[in-house]
């Protein structure tokens, strides 16, 4: 039994050198992986403004929660206030009169 072994080697990457295959296997690559950046900048920007959306809505809906609580507690007390401020009868006709002609002789500031 004599097996004739030849002298040269017949591997894939020898007959890929002699051909120009890493050419075409260098610059595939380069697409993919140029692709892959591409589609990972793309998925930055789509998620960071879903991001952003999904956290203006919910900060929006904390703040008219706590706006809505602060009104329920605080609005007796608020509108108590007005009521204080706008109540005239402790004011005597005759400082209301001086206010008036103070208003009226200042003009609004103007000389």
């Amino acid at each position: 039994m004599n097996i004739d072994v030849p002298t040269y080697s017949a591997d894939t990457v020898a007959i890929m050198a002699q051909l120009g295959r890493f050419d075409l296997v260098s610059r595939l690559l380069a697409i993919i992986g140029i692709l892959l950046v591409f589609g990972g900048v793309f998925a930055y920007f789509h998620y960071r403004h879903i991001s952003e959306e999904a956290a203006i809505k919910t900060a929006e809906e904390i703040a008219e929660k706590v706006a809505n609580e602060y009104l329920q507690k605080e609005f007796p007390a608020i509108v108590e206030e007005y009521r204080k401020f706008l109540d005239t009868s402790n004011v005597l006709d005759e400082d209301a009169t001086e206010i008036a002609a103070d208003v009226d002789d200042d003009s609004g500031g103007k000389s």
